[in-house]
């Protein structure tokens, strides 16, 4: 059976890459589609079935939700480097105690989350602006939301895990699975229950649930040095500097230490921190105006945009730009462009729709 396990992953360090690159980044490609598309379930739901005030109401949480998901995924970042370190240098016998770290860690990350987001949630929402006429219907929407918070993160672990290997197809289905499940829960409990604003952050909560548990049930169940056990749950204090290790450039050559000892391979390591840190920040303002234009219903120029940007442009751009000039540093400035680019379009389309808004109150 170990055998068997380890006959899916993708070996990424030996033969042809293109081809594997194209196959572990479609079902990576499609999962950012299908997320795009289920968060904007619940704004599309309310919106259609309970009113006016409930669609205020969970539009005035966009943001504030954005916050929360873009910090965990962008967390979850730090998880599939360490796995995928130590498993590029063949160091096996670790992976094991990594990866218990890992889901401890994001489980204790996950409660203090969700204990923030509960304590700041009526600050944050009176400084974006929203209505008194609204704010208690929105506070119940987004504190039953924060249940989900720590599921979430062990989620987004656990799939950082998975692709860790090359599997990128099963976090996939387990969106789909949980997110197909989001949308009919959010339609019963609106429409069958009358609900409201809390039956689809009830669904949201049941749904991030179930690909949790999805994601730990196939970890547990593995026979090789990927299994997880909960009774091994514990927190290693090498294994999470390796994990946290993406989170700062401060200090660049000694996070970069963490990982390797060669100094020629540490050249390269700084020059990734580089370049895929100095515009980081401009992922969080495109990512602000995509939630404001899917807070007023517009949740498909921003994810037809950002597919474009972050996985078609990077896609044309290693086949032409890359091509003609193959070196480490044009390979990394991939990611200034392709940001670049999606923050420029989407500013675009958000600056023309509040446009039409004040010239015309068109919404």
């Amino acid at each position: 059976m170990e055998k068997a396990a380890k006959s899916k992953e993708m070996d990424m360090l030996n033969g042809g890459i293109a081809g594997k690159l194209i196959l572990f980044a479609i079902p990576l490609a499609f999962s950012s589609i299908l997320q795009q598309l289920f968060n904007s379930a619940d704004v599309a739901v309310v919106g259609r079935f309970a009113g006016d005030t409930a669609l205020a109401a969970v539009g005035s949480c966009v943001a504030l939700v954005g916050i929360f998901v873009n910090l965990i995924v962008g967390l979850s970042v730090g998880p599939n480097a360490a796995l995928a370190t130590l498993i590029g240098q063949k160091k096996r016998k670790q992976i094991n105690d990594m990866l218990h770290t890992i889901l401890t860690f994001g489980a204790v990350l996950g409660l203090l989350l969700m204990c923030l987001g509960m304590l700041s949630a009526r600050v944050i929402l009176e400084l974006s602006g929203t209505p008194e006429s609204v704010m208690s219907q929105a506070l119940l929407y987004i504190r039953i939301y924060f249940l989900s918070i720590p599921f979430m993160v062990i989620y987004n672990f656990g799939s950082a895990i998975l692709r860790s290997f090359g599997d990128s197809r099963r976090p996939m289905y387990y969106l789909i699975l949980s997110g197909t499940v989001n949308v009919i829960l959010n339609l019963f409990l609106v429409i069958c229950f009358h609900l409201g604003v809390a039956g689809v952050a009830i669904a949201t909560v049941i749904s991030n649930v179930l690909s949790s548990a999805l994601a730990i049930i196939h970890l547990s169940r593995r026979p090789d040095e990927f299994q997880f056990r909960f009774r091994d749950m514990k927190i290693e204090k090498n294994a999470l500097k390796k994990v946290l290790a993406i989170v700062f450039m401060i200090w660049d050559d000694f996070f970069v230490s963490i990982y390797t000892t060669s100094s020629a391979v540490a050249v390269y390591g700084l020059i990734r921190m580089h370049h895929v840190c100095s515009l980081e920040g401009l992922t969080a303002t495109y990512e602000v105006e995509s939630s404001a234009l899917r807070g007023m219903g517009k949740s498909l120029e921003p994810s037809i945009i950002t597919i474009l940007g972050t996985v078609v442009f990077r896609l044309i751009w290693m086949v032409t730009v890359f091509k003609w000039i193959p070196t480490y540093d044009m390979l990394m400035n991939v990611y200034l462009a392709s940001w670049i680019f999606t923050g420029g379009a989407i500013f675009i389309v958000y600056w023309h729709h509040m446009k039409k808004v004040s010239k015309y109150g068109i919404h």
